[in-house]
């Protein structure tokens, strides 16, 4: 992605690719969370799941960087 206006067009492109996941999360970021992203994962039958703002820590993501950053 070059930008946040293709996150709808990522997560239809990851669900042809791989399979509609059982849930999607995301943080509370608008493009991720807009009415198209979650229309879409409705259609397809996918839980889309947000983090509460201001916690990284809750991120499996942010955890994984945080101990790459530190052994580095």
């Amino acid at each position: 992605m070059k930008s946040e206006s293709q996150v709808l067009q990522a997560v239809k492109q990851f669900a042809k690719a791989i399979g509609a996941p059982d849930a999607l999360i995301c943080d509370a970021a608008k493009a991720q969370t807009s009415s198209a992203v979650r229309q879409f994962c409705s259609d397809i039958g996918t839980t889309l799941r947000v983090l509460e703002e201001h916690t990284p820590w809750a991120n499996k993501a942010e955890l994984y960087i945080g101990i790459v950053k530190e052994a580095i």
